[in-house]
């Protein structure tokens, strides 16, 4: 099916050139005009504007201001990725430096830690506790043989009772020494380890900080779009950002509204809603542009009526939302636009010129020329109409003459 809203205009051109071939001037005072049957449209106009339904906010990332060094000009077209802000880089990047050594210092003493410190440290602590077994062996061996020599008179009392005190200490210092190891083992070094894995992650973590700080110095444009400056208040005064200007963290100063996907908001009155419904045709034309007319669609009517703060407060409308169905580059965010809805459309109607119509008492009437070339006044039913034609539904049928004075 042809979009209507491309044709509306178009048909009301058709019908209005009809109208001026069917009538007939006889007279400067004197002019009828044939009643017609064809196709009639009603099309009803709204004041609105241009909105994107998804816009990007730029701003800066980096911890504390900013400083700006170069960025894209407002009004450029971006695809995604381009770059559009440089800030100043210089003492991020000594500190992402810094960083990337203190990971290289924690990542070394791991492995040093690991591969080297620790086992070493086991090796010695087994030598020494096989060298504490052996002298507690030996001693051990040495007391066992004077309990022997003591029964043969050959030692003393006293000897002997010094060689136990001897091998109870080595037996301690023995036990000392494996638990020593037992515990270094279990303990101490899965400690150690885990004490130099931690300060690596947090080495690590504190290098990736430092290179997310160093890649936002620069910033991307996130989607395809058209670059719209936000001003700010810089330097006691509201303006856009320029070049070596600070701003701060998470302070928009910059826009990307995304130009494939537009819609345009608009007020209806009250007295008009019933001709607007989701999902009818439209068309919209930017006041920059009045030759061109873009196809849309009515995506949402709102269900309460509101007051607007520049009108008195009985004038209440409501709030329509059309999505733009064809993308123009002509068309951009901010625009005022008109729209076009068709809001009555009938493929055969009874047509008859505006001024034609005549009103007595609130009614209307047609003065129908007679085949005798008199005039006779007829009250009519109309239907709905246009800027230059109303429906007939009764009183007259095509090929009636009506005049239109």
């Amino acid at each position: 099916m042809k979009r209507r809203t491309l044709v509306a205009g178009l048909v009301l051109i058709v019908a209005a050139l009809a109208v001026m071939r069917s009538c007939k001037s006889s007279g400067r005072q004197d002019s009828s005009c044939a009643v017609t049957s064809g196709p009639f449209t009603v099309v009803s106009t709204y004041e609105g504007e241009v909105e994107s339904r998804h816009v990007e906010p730029i701003m800066s990332h980096l911890n504390g201001p900013a400083a700006i060094v170069d960025l894209v000009p407002e009004g450029t077209a971006v695809k995604k990725g381009d770059v559009l802000v440089n800030f100043e880089d210089e003492q991020i990047k000594e500190e992402m430096i810094k960083k990337e050594r203190e990971f290289a210092v924690a990542e070394c003493e791991l492995v040093n830690v690991e591969k080297t410190k620790q086992p070493l440290e086991i090796r010695d602590l087994e030598y020494d506790v096989l060298e504490n077994k052996t002298t507690y062996a030996m001693e051990k061996r040495y007391l066992d043989e004077t309990d022997g020599l003591l029964k043969d008179g050959l030692v003393s009392k006293e000897e002997v009772e010094n060689q136990q005190l001897k091998v109870e200490k080595l037996e301690q210092k023995l036990k000392t020494a494996e638990l020593r190891l037992e515990l270094t083992r279990e303990q101490l070094h899965p400690a150690m380890l885990k004490r130099a894995k931690l300060e690596l992650a947090a080495a690590e973590q504190a290098l990736n900080l430092a290179r997310q700080q160093y890649s936002n110095c620069v910033i991307r444009a996130p989607i395809d779009g058209m670059v719209d400056y936000k001003p700010l208040w810089i330097d006691q005064e509201n303006r856009v950002v320029r070049v070596a200007d600070l701003v701060h963290q998470n302070q928009p100063f910059m826009m990307i509204p995304d130009l494939s996907n537009l819609l345009v908001v608009c007020s209806v009155p009250e007295t008009e809603f019933s001709l607007v419904k989701p999902g009818g045709e439209a068309a919209v034309v930017p006041l920059a542009y009045p030759d061109i007319k873009v196809p849309a669609k009515i995506e949402t009517v709102t269900s309460i009526a509101q007051a607007s703060p520049d009108r008195p407060y009985w004038q209440k409308s409501f709030r329509m939302v059309v999505a733009v169905t064809t993308s123009d580059q002509r068309l951009r965010p901010g625009m005022s636009v008109h729209v076009h809805v068709l809001s009555y459309r009938k493929d055969a109607a009874v047509l008859v010129p505006r001024a034609a119509i005549f009103w007595k008492s609130d009614m209307p009437f047609c003065k129908v020329v007679t085949m005798t070339g008199g005039i006779r006044n007829k009250n009519i039913t109309l239907g709905r109409g246009n800027e230059t034609q109303f429906e007939v539904l009764e009183g007259l049928k095509p090929g009636d003459k009506v005049a239109l004075e």
